[in-house]
């Protein structure tokens, strides 16, 4: 079965750990021999964890991009995604890695080093982290809309070979990237708000909006995004999402945004990626068919990602 998980933060924890991609880590969910041998396809989230976002520089980013590429090197049999054709060339029992870039203060208030990170071989790039900047309004910031640094950046990325990714945006943000944008847009990792009252779900309508447009979200295990109760958040919570999500959006706009790496306490079942394909029996419980499941899994964002990069 192929895999497109749409995001994890091990680049970034493994980095701050010093340990590299290649070794697993007792406590961590994701690495390149957790998906030997599997058709699997990660995109690979430059994070930057400081308390101040504000005191994110270029640099920062830079570092993180260097250390990336650089285990690519020692790791040959994973292949760096840069376009569509390398998508299309990750065939059965082979791995890929997708860069983004999760948040926007890394380009220091420079929309112009939009360009500069595609240079670094970034293909996705999120303009918020939560907290407001000087792109955007974040989930859990003010709802603001776009600054307009934020509607040039999407001006610039209209144009280019890039993808925009809507998670952690407010919702006058995301109204204003449906707006501008002019391709088909990506929510890496997010839920129902119907099913789960939290602030970085999707509301009924915007997933509506999402689909309407070409896109897609990715469904995260993050027990706070899966249930009100965390505690209680387990596997079949994940798949009563994902059916609740392909109800209101349509079975070709709905994938995975496992999160990996990037919670404490990961739902139980699943603190290892290869867990993933438990996934498929939990969909087939609830009707979906086979090819239901592979679009899921990985084929929609397969789909649409080679369209845009």
């Amino acid at each position: 079965m192929f895999i497109l998980d749409a995001h994890c933060d091990s680049l970034s924890w493994k980095f701050a750990e010093n340990i590299p991609l290649g070794k697993s880590a007792d406590g961590r969910q994701w690495d390149f021999a957790a998906i030997e041998g599997l058709n699997w396809v990660q995109v690979m989230a430059a994070f930057i964890d400081k308390e101040n976002r504000d005191e994110i520089k270029f640099n920062d980013f830079l570092h993180l991009s260097a250390r990336l590429h650089h285990e690519l090197t020692q790791n040959v049999q994973i292949k760096l995604i840069k376009n569509a054709a390398d998508l299309a060339a990750i065939g059965e029992g082979q791995q890929g890695v997708i860069f983004s870039l999760e948040g926007a203060e890394a380009l220091e208030g420079d929309p112009d080093n939009i360009y500069k990170i595609y240079e670094q071989d970034v293909r996705i790039l999120g303009l918020s982290w939560n907290n407001d900047n000087l792109f955007a309004g974040g989930s859990l910031g003010a709802d603001r809309g776009l600054s307009e640094l934020g509607k040039e950046a999407v001006r610039i990325i209209n144009k280019m070979p890039l993808a925009l990714d809507g998670a952690h945006l407010s919702e006058k943000s995301l109204a204003d990237v449906l707006n501008l944008s002019e391709k088909p847009l990506i929510v890496s990792h997010a839920d129902s708000r119907r099913l789960c009252n939290h602030p970085r779900n999707l509301s009924d309508d915007y997933l509506r909006e999402i689909a309407e447009i070409g896109g897609a979200v990715g469904v995260t295990f993050v027990r706070e995004f899966l249930c009100e109760e965390p505690v209680k958040a387990n596997i079949v919570s994940i798949a009563e999402h994902i059916y609740h999500m392909v109800d209101v959006m349509g079975i070709e706009h709905v994938g995975i945004g496992s999160d990996f790496d990037g919670v404490d306490a990961p739902v139980e079942g699943l603190e290892k990626a290869i867990q993933l394909l438990r996934l498929s029996s939990y969909l087939r419980a609830l009707g979906f068919n086979e090819n239901d499941i592979s679009l899921i899994m990985g084929g929609n964002f397969r789909r649409i990602l080679s369209s845009i990069i």
